[in-house]
């Protein structure tokens, strides 16, 4: 099980353990101090007029992990690509988080499939350039030899590494 790190104000909000929120978090000497030096850099920013990270609505950022979900991007991958916790992205997901920092809206909405190499792809445009290489005198056996057994699509989906590995070969040919 992930621990925080006492002496950070996650640690002093959420508790020491990951996906298990103590209702007053910890409050031991070293996460009582991170707390409180951060309220005094608050409050200082405050009074020189700084923004404080607003909140914004998290719509977008759900619609968006809703979108990967339907490609096959599963929670792992998005918590490694974001760098946000599996509870942050279940709750912005499931509508619990209305509004989120902006930081955590662009973290989401910076992962594309394109970043997710076994995402699920439309294979229109990946049939066509298998098309083309085999008017170009490529054999399917010599496709798969190069790329990799491209018929095994999931759902009538091909991933996102196979349909680079296929492109890849295609711009080769073609130039």
């Amino acid at each position: 099980m992930r621990q925080r790190q006492h002496g950070t104000v996650s640690c002093y909000q959420r508790g020491p353990i990951v996906g298990r929120p103590s209702p007053k978090g910890c409050r031991c000497r070293e996460c009582a101090s991170a707390w409180s030096v951060y309220n005094k850099q608050l409050v200082r920013r405050r009074r020189r007029g700084e923004l404080i990270d607003p909140l914004i609505d998290a719509a977008e950022a759900r619609e968006h992990l809703l979108y990967l979900q339907s490609r096959g991007v599963g929670d792992s991958w998005i918590e490694t690509a974001t760098g946000l916790s599996r509870p942050t992205i279940d709750r912005v997901r499931n509508g619990r988080n209305q509004r989120i920092r902006p930081s955590t809206a662009q973290a989401i909405m910076r992962l594309g499939l394109r970043n997710c190499p076994h995402a699920k792809l439309e294979p229109g445009p990946t049939r066509q350039r298998i098309a083309d290489l085999k008017r170009a005198g490529w054999t399917q056996e010599q496709v798969r030899a190069v790329v990799g057994d491209w018929r095994k699509t999931k759902g009538g989906y091909v991933t996102v590494r196979m349909a680079e590995r296929i492109e890849e070969l295609w711009r080769k040919e073609a130039s």
